[in-house]
């Protein structure tokens, strides 16, 4: 099918068209009899856990906070104006319009605040802006809609706050691959109201009857620490038996962690000024970027406990080979696995302080809002404000059970807000609970998705068999070091985590040992560091290095030689229930990516980026059919308060609040790998799907209702692959030959004037830009000669790359087939068109244009390349 240039312009165009809503802002009449909220009419009496008494009519979720709802307003719900004064009367005074001199912030300049605390964000702003309460009584009240207020008021509704400190003019991120992404965090609320009123009632009849003003009402919830909160006071140093189960001194060799990589700790307790973290005094080789506790929404002192999340960043990123004073127990310190080779001043190389970290007090006892809260702000990385830290990895030891007496139902805001940290790159990690049990849920480790590495636990290190509490199943990806913590020695020979402790408020630091899944994904998060870390030093192209990439290169380096492979050889090269892909081995990992290796039979791996976009490259199946009320999420609108922002290469639909009415197809490809590469028993071959991104994005996910609007290939015959479930199968089939599949829709959406689905939206995404990528993992048959990341020349690519000194951009592309003439056109994230130039005559193969920037400012921008039968984009940085 030819890809119309007219038509592409047309489609470019319509982005830039603001989405306004208008008309009344609450349920119309002609919407149906909403059905009934429970299916079981029976009426409960629950005691909620401040002691008051409710009748729910449902089966009682006793892990519901009563007093809160996080809410998501559709942008034009809420007065911009309100929600923006306490910016505007902290940067400028009381009087914005007039802009005067900017205030000094906090703490001057410099990274830390003027009490030797990690700022981050400003600690100052940020506890204005939490302690803001908008209450409904207000004569400028921040909810527009009168039918809404009242209806707030009259259910008890007492105020709303902010759920990030995201500014209204933050309304997209920019990630460190390049990639742009729209944020509608100044809509996300909480909803504070009388605990006497049902929140799942109150939250259903909010979305009911003003669907134009709310898009998400959900309760909050509390859970518990499931992963065994210890309280040992006996430790000894050293028996940190965890580093060799996952030959991390192997990968030392290589990497040991790089200070440009940001790795957020989101755990209950942390104390950040342990001195294995550096100077007890902030400055001379401190790791610490941004602390700040979403329970209170304040900073966070040192006396913030338990120490659940001070054992974690240990495991991660304690310094390493560092003395700290001169008496037991100081004077030897634990080892991160990102954590450098020494305690150095902040002006020598990085590699002396490892990974930077940032740790943010999410205590789940206290409700996930605050957990969402801290992700929303950790993957964020807006150009407009401070805000955002833009993380590489989270790592989250906890999580919410889905079991009787826990949560009921699968936490969609939750889920949402691990999509939104994907779409920025983020990896994400999770422990698996400790029941025993493939059966009760835990959420976020046991989301059906590839957004999050869920993490299992080892039992020891001789046979690194699954921890028999260890939670297991189709979720589990990787087992991890998890042993003993608890009240045990370290002489134990199931001690495997020795880390960073701080016992009691008034106790001295202290090392001790920890143990259960909590562990186990810390492991994960500290080897996902150095991986990035390598990949940043070797100049490999970080912002082509996507979540799933490093996620799966883990899976292909675990060791597994596991009893339950043992007992079904038909499994060695596969996914198996207990074990995942394998125990995590990054020693191996860099070991397979190692050049100088001589004699043997697995170095020299490097990674391929594949992409086939459009038609008729891609195949396609028959539409299904038809089905209404259809939910995508999250719909980035064009409009959000006070800024706009639309990508040329975004794609987005305009939200209704009624759904739409959509079918979907299956596209399809189909690849064979070179023939140059190994795939054999000793040195096997990967393979896996990514998203490509959001500038050369694949189909929508295939995840059920709602849909998230992010692109997913699936390779559909690798061994392992489930066809019910989102797995890949990471090992390449024997033949090579690779099948791809990716979801496309075809939409309409609510017409009020005809009251009916007739407003015909097209293909989403749209037929010249939907694609199919996926990632190889290998070696040629003779030993490679580089670790970089190779672009693939069997299917259309497009490189851009900007001179060490800003000054020049250089844009190479490839086709397979002479063009009669092709343009190249430079864009900003706002669509402007800076740069075109048209080529007259393009050969098949790689073609080059080289155009200077001078007159560029930093920042994000996109390469667009046309022709009658060609289109691809390609987003990258522009850094001076």
């Amino acid at each position: 099918m030819k890809y119309s240039m007219c038509a592409w312009k047309r489609a470019l165009c319509a982005c830039f068209v603001l989405v306004l809503f208008s008309g009344e802002l609450h349920a119309q009449s002609w919407l149906p009899t909403p059905p009934p909220i429970p299916a079981d009419t029976t009426q409960y009496l629950v005691t909620l856990w401040q002691g008051n008494k409710v009748w729910v009519r449902r089966p009682p979720d006793t892990l519901m906070n009563p007093a809160n709802l996080i809410i998501r307003f559709r942008p034009g719900a809420l007065d911009s104006g309100i929600l923006s004064q306490t910016y505007w009367e902290y940067f400028y005074g009381h009087n914005a319009k007039k802009k005067v001199s900017a205030q000094p912030l906090s703490g001057g300049g410099g990274p830390y605040d003027g009490v030797n605390q990690p700022r981050g964000f400003f600690p100052a702003l940020r506890s204005l802006l939490f302690a803001d309460r908008f209450w409904f009584d207000s004569s400028s009240n921040i909810v527009k809609d009168t039918l809404l207020r009242n209806f707030l008021i009259t259910n008890h509704g007492h105020w709303l706050r902010r759920l990030t400190a995201a500014s209204p003019l933050d309304t997209l991120t920019i990630t460190r691959m390049g990639d742009t992404v729209p944020s509608d965090l100044p809509c996300y609320m909480v909803l504070n109201f009388d605990s006497s009123v049902n929140p799942l009632y109150l939250a259903y009849l909010l979305v009911w009857e003003f669907p134009k003003d709310i898009a998400v009402a959900y309760p909050d919830y509390h859970g518990g620490q499931l992963y065994g909160q210890p309280s040992d006071v006996y430790y000894t140093l050293g028996y940190q038996r965890g580093i060799r189960m996952i030959e991390a001194d192997t990968a030392w060799n290589h990497e040991v962690g790089d200070t440009s990589i940001i790795v957020e700790v989101a755990d209950a307790g942390l104390d950040w000024r342990h001195p294995d973290f550096g100077d007890t005094v902030v400055g001379n080789g401190h790791k610490w970027m941004a602390t700040w506790d979403f329970d209170t929404n304040l900073s966070i002192t040192y006396a913030d406990f338990p120490d659940h999340g001070t054992a974690m960043s240990g495991i991660i990123g304690a310094l390493s080979n560092n003395r700290i004073g001169s008496n037991s127990p100081f004077d030897t310190s634990v080892a991160g696995i990102a954590g450098g080779h020494g305690s150095l001043p902040s002006d020598t190389t990085s590699m002396g302080r490892g990974v930077t970290l940032a740790g943010y007090v999410t205590n789940p006892g206290n409700g996930f809002l605050a957990w969402i809260s801290s992700i929303f702000e950790s993957s964020s990385r807006s150009p407009n404000t401070p805000f955002g830290l833009g993380a590489n990895i989270i790592n989250c030891s906890e999580g919410w059970a889905y079991a009787p007496g826990g949560i009921t139902h699968e936490p969609e805001d939750l889920h949402a807000t691990l999509n939104y940290a994907y779409l920025n790159g983020v990896t994400f990690v999770a422990a698996v609970a400790d029941a025993d049990t493939d059966i009760v849920r835990n959420y976020p480790s046991d989301y059906d998705d590839p957004w999050v590495i869920a993490v299992g636990g080892s039992w020891n290190q001789d046979d690194r068999e699954k921890q028999p509490a260890s939670d297991y199943g189709y979720t589990l990806d990787l087992i991890a070091p998890s042993g003993l913590g608890g009240d045990t020695g370290g002489t134990n020979p199931y001690v495997l985590n020795f880390t960073t402790r701080k016992l009691t408020p008034t106790s001295p630091f202290t090392y001790g040992p920890y143990g259960g899944t909590s562990a186990s994904a810390a492991n994960v998060s500290g080897s996902a560091a150095l991986l990035l870390s390598h990949f940043v030093r070797t100049d490999s192209a970080l912002r082509n290095i996507e979540p799933e990439d490093i996620q799966n290169i883990l899976k292909a380096s675990a060791w597994r030689g596991d009893t339950e492979r043992l007992a079904h050889p038909e499994h060695s090269h596969s996914w198996v229930p207990h074990n995942g892909y394998g125990h995590l081995d990054i020693g191996h990992a860099f070991q397979m990516l190692d050049t100088n290796r001589s004699n043997s039979p697995d170095a020299g791996y490097k990674l391929y980026h594949v992409q086939f976009i459009g038609f008729p490259a891609l195949g396609s199946g028959g539409w299904s059919s038809f089905v209404t009320g259809f939910q995508f999420s999250p719909p980035w609108e064009s409009e959000n308060m006070g800024d706009t922002f639309i990508s040329p290469v975004l794609q987005y639909l305009p939200e209704t609040p009624y759904g739409y009415k959509v079918r979907s197809r299956v596209l399809t490809a189909t690849d064979t790998l070179p023939k140059n590469l190994e795939n054999s028993d000793t040195c096997s071959l990967f393979v896996w799907g990514r998203s490509g991104g959001l500038g050369r994005p694949s189909g929508w996910s295939f995840a059920s209702e709602p849909n998230y609007e992010t692109g997913w290939t699936k390779v559909t015959n690798g061994l392992g692959s489930d066809p019910d479930s989102l797995m890949d199968g990471i090992f390449a089939p024997l033949d090579g030959i690779v099948h791809l599949e990716t979801v496309q829709y075809d939409v309409y959406a609510w017409n009020d004037t005809t009251g009916s689905y007739s407003k015909y939206l097209g293909h989403w995404p749209q037929d010249g830009v939907v694609a199919t990528n996926f990632s190889y993992f290998g070696r040629n048959k003779q030993a490679a000669n580089s670790v970089e990341e190779g672009p693939s020349q069997e299917s259309d690519s497009l490189i851009v790359s900007v001179s060490p000194n800003g000054t020049l951009i250089d844009a190479r592309f490839f086709t397979s087939a002479n063009l009669s003439n092709a343009t190249v056109e430079f864009r900003d994230v706002l669509g402007r068109l800076l740069y075109s130039d048209r080529l007259n005559y393009t050969n098949s193969g790689w073609n080059e244009i080289k155009v200077p920037s001078n007159d560029m400012a930093s920042g994000a921008y996109f390469c667009v390349v046309t022709a009658e039968n060609y289109f691809h984009v390609k987003n990258f940085l522009l850094l001076r």
